[in-house]
């Protein structure tokens, strides 16, 4: 939790949202891409279904280690399918995994003009979700309430006036907070 700024009576916090690990970016959007993801007891499958070459994948990784595996499928799916492939095989912390587009994913009405920029950034955002990089801003007005029956008490709160959650990556939360922060009337 970072208190971002503060002006008499209201102050803006940045604040990691608990509530990330009940979604999944995955599941809650559509996507262009694919993903297969290398079986493992330590993290789960990116995509259930894997997409439009995931029976091909199935196969592999049924008949060969992890890394070659994932080197036949990229070929496979570059030479047969005109797909552009981000090979995830990188020892540290997530699954290990292929990210496609084939041709017909990339070249369609949505297509990307940089698909490898386009899987490379998917998978970021997907590694930030599956880290916990996910964060909220709250923008509060601080109150003080006053008894009826003995107004020399009085208790001090913060109360929520807005709020959004679900930001992937502390910097866009942090903008998104800024410019609500810009357009709340302060008075």
């Amino acid at each position: 939790m970072e208190t971002l700024a503060t002006e008499g009576i209201w102050r803006l916090r940045l604040v990691p949202d608990e509530d990330a690990g009940s979604w999944n970016p995955r599941t809650e959007w559509d996507h262009l891409e694919s993903v297969v993801t290398v079986p493992d007891r330590s993290y789960g499958v990116i995509d259930v279904d894997g997409g439009p070459l995931a029976s091909q994948w199935r196969h592999l990784i049924s008949h060969y280690d992890s890394r070659t595996a994932i080197e036949i499928f990229t070929r496979y799916a570059t030479i047969y399918h005109g797909a552009v492939c981000l090979e995830e095989f990188t020892g540290r912390s997530g699954p290990n995994a292929v990210w496609y587009l084939t041709r017909e994913q990339y070249s369609g009405p949505d297509g990307t003009p940089d698909p490898l920029a386009y899987l490379k950034a998917q998978a970021e955002e997907y590694a930030a979700w599956a880290e916990g990089d996910v964060w909220g801003y709250i923008i509060e007005r601080e109150v003080t309430w006053t008894r009826e029956d003995d107004p020399t008490q009085h208790t001090t709160t913060w109360e929520t006036e807005e709020s959004c959650w679900g930001f992937i990556g502390s910097q866009y939360a942090e903008q998104a907070a800024r410019e609500a922060w810009a357009h709340i009337d302060r008075k």
